[in-house]
């Protein structure tokens, strides 16, 4: 009796093939799929979707909603800012109400500038001085009640 190719064995050949092909500078991933770092290209890391309430008096009069992503400064991973995405984002969202509770009486209290400004002194408490170069907003959106 002739015995036929085992095809799980020709997918693993194939797959081991296939990652000996791999450029050398995928070596350099890390384990949650990170690109290599390449000089001059930067780093971008993206946070959840905050959605914040703000308060005045008894009542919540309008609701904010900020889609943010911090831009690394050269040289620093993305893993740097995931391992402290909890931190980050409870920054965040504590500079967020710092700021709308200031311009809480303004006529719109989204200031994409001062939350900028804001954010990244934030960031650079979090991840350490020099490792945020930016924060890009995405979507900046209030809401009245």
């Amino acid at each position: 009796m002739q015995r036929l190719p085992n095809p799980d064995r020709w997918r693993r050949r194939a797959l081991l093939a296939a990652l000996a092909t791999l450029p050398a500078a995928a070596a350099d991933r890390d384990k949650e799929g990170e690109e290599p770092l390449v000089p001059g290209v930067p780093v971008y890391f993206d946070l959840p979707a905050i959605i914040l309430p703000v308060v005045e008096g008894n009542a919540v009069t309008r609701q904010i909603g900020a889609m943010l992503t911090v831009e690394l400064a050269e040289g620093h991973r993305k893993s740097e800012a995931a391992a402290k995405r909890r931190e980050l984002t409870d920054a965040f969202i504590t500079e967020l109400y710092r700021i709308y509770g200031w311009r809480s009486s303004a006529d719109r209290v989204v200031d994409e500038m001062l939350v900028k400004q804001r954010l990244l002194v934030a960031a650079n408490r979090v991840l350490g001085t020099g490792v945020a170069h930016a924060i890009l907003i995405r979507q900046l959106v209030e809401q009245q009640r």
